[in-house]
């Protein structure tokens, strides 16, 4: 009797493990099956501070590529690609790689705040596993950009749970550097004050805390300060300055960002906004009960204090991505919105739901309503490939297949861009694209390692 109760307490485990594995093994298989070793897009720019040009770890830290600086992520590119020669398609791996390693310290932080897992942690795979955000993967992969970041995120959600103040406030101050430094993390130096302002807050030994917390929140202060020193203000986009639109547009356009990340994009399925419309209303609904919980526990105990920091930084760090996305993308139409080079900087916000959901809801017949409400929701947007990915992800092996196969055989850019019906790289990067293949060709990197 003793051994069958303790292999049901290991059955929540072996659940959570096998749907981890499942879902990361069939990432790797659409990695093979789909990543093709060309550059593609804005790889042919962003690679110029790592590839195309030499330049010292300290310069490629703060190469801005956009609005963002490559940061960590430029420097472990420096560091690792090299070793197999700038292949496009072990890139794509790596990026798998840190997607599943993001998904492992998730399930850590899920114990450490709620002390056990359960079966409804199939949650956590389900939303750092997503076949939807399939650009960052198959199309112009960039550690910066989206994978990095998010595996960042956890590791600062991580350092949250330190158990002694001054220790805990150093590590979230580092992290969050790399993290201001590293894509679109930027918005975590927007999130980090006001998260140390609420952990004061929720202190009972206010008056002893204040002279670890002041100094960290100027410090924090200044981390994102320091972003903007040298800063060259570039949103990519030549609308941008069309001016600013009503709430309710880019209400709308975030919207659609939150129903892609459940499959429902505007080619493949119906009423994409009707279901964006609903979840982001819910996220909000979920940020405010957080927010007020905030104010209302003015003096919590540490670990309940955490529970709530923690939840509060995911939330608010995916609405911020979603409102600055559409705040800089608008110009360019909602079908914009529906990009799945975005769909990493919305999973923080999913994963928070979940981790408050499981702190708040009592045990109860309710708790396993939501919960399981919650779980199939997310199962939905991370276990099928949904048609709109599969396409996006079948266009992209396409392409570059195509393209490579015609420019080794011809080495005609122009007549490789009008054979496939399309360019390997922005219109902007036209002129330098054939020096860029000469210096590639010479070094035998990337599409010419091989042949």
């Amino acid at each position: 009797m003793t051994n069958l109760k303790k292999f049901r307490a290991y059955l929540p485990l072996i659940a959570v493990g096998l749907a981890a594995l499942v879902l990361a093994e069939r990432l790797f298989l659409l990695v093979d099956r789909y990543a093709v070793n060309v550059f593609f897009a804005d790889q042919w720019e962003f690679n110029d501070a790592t590839v195309f040009r030499s330049h010292s770890l300290w310069q490629i830290f703060l190469w801005q590529q956009g609005p963002h600086r490559e940061g960590l992520g430029g420097v472990l590119s420096k560091w690792i690609e090299p070793l197999f020669r700038w292949d496009s398609r072990t890139e794509s791996f790596l990026v798998a790689g840190i997607l599943v390693a993001g998904m492992l310290l998730g399930l850590w932080l899920k114990k450490r705040l709620i002390g056990t897992l359960d079966y409804y942690d199939v949650v956590i795979p389900s939303i750092f596993l997503t076949a939807t955000q399939c650009e960052l993967i198959f199309g112009d992969a960039n550690l910066a950009l989206g994978p990095l970041p998010l595996l960042l995120i956890v590791v600062y959600c991580l350092s949250w749970t330190i158990p002694n103040s001054l220790p805990r406030i150093t590590a979230v101050l580092m992290v969050n550097l790399f993290l201001v430094f590293t894509g679109f993390g930027l918005l975590m130096g927007v999130v980090t004050p006001v998260a140390l302002l609420a952990s004061l807050w929720m202190s009972p030994m206010k008056r002893e805390h204040i002279a670890n917390y002041l100094p960290a929140i100027l410090l924090a202060a200044v981390s994102l300060g320091l972003f903007f020193v040298g800063y060259r203000w570039n949103p990519d986009v030549p609308c941008y300055d069309s001016g600013p639109r009503s709430l309710a547009d880019y209400y709308r356009f975030a919207a659609l960002m939150h129903g892609n990340y459940l499959g429902f994009d505007s080619v493949t399925s119906k009423h994409p906004e009707f279901w964006g419309v609903l979840l982001l209303g819910f996220f909000l609904a979920m940020m405010a009960t957080v927010m007020a919980n905030i104010l209302l526990s003015a003096k919590a105990e540490e670990r309940d204090a955490i529970g709530l920091i923690v939840p509060f930084v995911l939330i608010a760090f995916g609405l911020a991505f979603a409102g600055a996305t559409a705040r800089g993308r608008i110009c360019l139409g909602l079908g914009a919105a529906q990009e799945s080079r975005y769909m990493p900087y919305l999973t923080p916000g999913f994963f928070g739901v979940y981790l408050y959901l499981q702190r708040v809801m009592p045990k109860c017949w309710a708790r396993h309503a939501v919960l399981s409400g919650y779980l199939l929701v997310c199962a939905y947007a991370g276990w099928p490939v949904h048609a709109g990915d599969q396409l996006e992800m079948t266009g992209f092996r396409e392409t570059k297949l195509r393209w490579k196969s015609c420019y080794l055989a011809t080495r005609s850019v122009e007549g490789c861009n009008r054979e496939v019906g399309r360019r390997i790289c922005n219109p902007r990067e036209d002129a330098n694209l054939q020096q860029k293949l000469n210096l590639l060709e010479r070094e035998r990197l990337n599409l010419f390692d091989g042949h």
